[in-house]
């Protein structure tokens, strides 16, 4: 019996030192156990670096803009776009989406009132735009002015049988209506303009006419024509015209021929009973010419020209679009040129010569410059001095700040033009190193905004390939462990 338990004393020592390992681990394990916790913590920081990253995709389904005349177009590009009203329109609404309407990046409309011809759009988020409906409205057309060149009369004799009063003739820019009648006493009459054309301001149009019926002495037998046609004529046929007296109960009016024709003939009848003195005229001829009208030249215009700021391979470039129009010939220029001031500056950059009124391209901002191969080199308000980019008040530094512009031929008009900003993709300006340098120091442009990101997170790289040595040291110190315990 005792043999026994002597052989079982050993296996009772070795499981007591296996049990006192389990509870005060070795300094290998601890140092294992410490490296494989920074190794998940690493990981999880990782995860949460990365999280944003996916946030916010374009699987994401959202509202869409509503279909406008243009219906959904996605030619835009990038996160702001150009549009451009087509000949005989302008733009009145415009919306834009850019994403998910769950993200807020839905759609957003815009309405222009005034109405524009041309405009930048773009999405509230910043996003690139994925795309876009507009809707244009008819390029309002002036209306002509025009007078009442032969006003309407009228004549109240004693009783109303012989009361009477004129209406001119409807013209080309002019109609005329009568409402009420000689017998209940008043009669009004009103000239309203056809489309196309509108009386000047304060313009007479309603006449009112007012009849008595006071009781007549015995009607003489001769009767006189108290109210003459008339007639009058100008340049063109559009104003011409002429008045016929209404019919009386003495006297009957009658109308031969048309303004259009070129002649008119009004002829008074004597109704039964009555007569005209001898030698009375009663008959007027009237003739119309359609001698052409002297109009004013219109004035030239550079309406739908536009220039604005654009960062181009890391230089800022200033794009332009000059439209002149000139129907009548009275432009006593052909060069284009922009006119950039602060109030106390002023720069005045040619832009060409116009072919068929229309000159469109880009030139570099005022102190910026780029190599042969188009590498940018130079940027205003920045010198290199030595081997070091360091901000001045020279070099076009001005054209920075608030500016005014205008584009001039001649005529001219101005334009909102501004600096171009920095993008992630972009830099509008040299990039260097904040003073003390090292550690800590982020390289920026000249606006302070980030050096221009190519979608590379240099931090989050770094913390991956330590991870990845010190998941590798672990790895190691374990196998080392279980080489050991074997």
């Amino acid at each position: 019996m005792s043999t026994p338990r002597a052989a079982l004393a050993p296996a009772a020592v070795s499981g007591s030192r296996t049990s006192r390992r389990s509870s005060s681990p070795s300094p290998l394990h601890r140092v294992a156990a410490a490296l494989t916790a920074l190794v998940l913590g690493t990981g999880l920081a990782l995860v949460g670096i990365a999280a944003p990253a996916s946030a916010g995709g374009e699987g994401n389904e959202g509202k869409v803009c509503a279909n406008l005349d243009t219906g959904h177009k996605s030619d835009a590009v990038g996160a702001s776009f150009t549009i451009e009203a087509p000949e005989g329109k302008l733009i009145a609404e415009v919306c834009v989406k850019a994403g998910s309407d769950n993200q807020g990046d839905g759609p957003v409309s815009t309405t222009y009132d005034p109405p524009v011809a041309s405009v930048i759009i773009s999405h509230p988020s910043g996003k690139d735009i994925s795309h876009y409906s507009v809707r244009y409205v008819d390029v309002p057309v002036e209306p002509e002015v025009v007078k009442v060149e032969v006003e309407p009369t009228s004549v109240d004799p004693c009783g109303t049988a012989n009361d009477s009063y004129s209406q001119p003739s409807d013209t080309t820019a002019i109609t005329w209506s009568v409402t009420g009648s000689v017998q209940s006493g008043t009669v009004v009459l009103t000239a309203a303009t056809k489309l196309g054309f509108v009386f000047e301001a304060g313009a007479q149009k309603v006449w009112t006419f007012t009849f008595t019926n006071v009781p007549c002495e015995e009607e003489p037998e001769v009767i006189v024509i108290e109210i003459v046609p008339t007639s009058i004529d100008l340049c063109g046929t559009i104003d011409d015209g002429f008045t016929a007296p209404t019919d009386t109960t003495r006297i009957d009016w009658t109308v031969d021929g048309t303004v259009a024709s070129g002649k008119v003939v009004v002829s008074a009848v004597a109704a039964a009973g009555y007569k005209f003195a001898d030698g009375a005229k009663t008959s007027w001829t009237f003739e119309f010419t359609d001698d052409p009208c002297e109009v004013e030249p219109k004035d030239p215009t550079l309406e739908g020209s536009f220039a604005t700021g654009t960062c181009v391979a890391d230089s800022p470039w200033i794009t332009f679009d000059v439209k002149l129009t000139d129907p009548d010939k009275q432009s006593t220029g052909n060069t284009a040129s922009l006119v950039l001031t602060d109030g106390v500056n002023t720069e005045t950059i040619k832009l060409g010569e116009l072919e068929n009124g229309s000159l469109k391209g880009e030139v570099l901002w005022p102190g910026a410059s780029v190599d042969e191969d188009g590498t940018a080199n130079g940027w205003p308000g920045w010198a290199l001095v030595g081997d070091k980019w360091v901000e001045t008040d020279g070099n076009f530094a001005w054209t920075r700040g608030a500016i005014t512009a205008k584009l001039v031929v001649n005529p001219e008009v101005p334009v909102t033009i501004s600096y171009p900003k920095a993008t992630p993709e972009c830099a509008t300006g040299p990039t260097t190193t904040p003073p003390g340098g090292g550690e800590g120091g982020t390289t920026t442009s000249h606006d302070g905004a980030g050096l221009a990101s190519t979608g590379f997170a240099g931090t989050s790289i770094a913390i991956a390939a330590g991870a990845i040595v010190i998941a590798g040291l672990a790895f190691l110190v374990v196998a080392r462990l279980r080489r050991k315990s074997a």
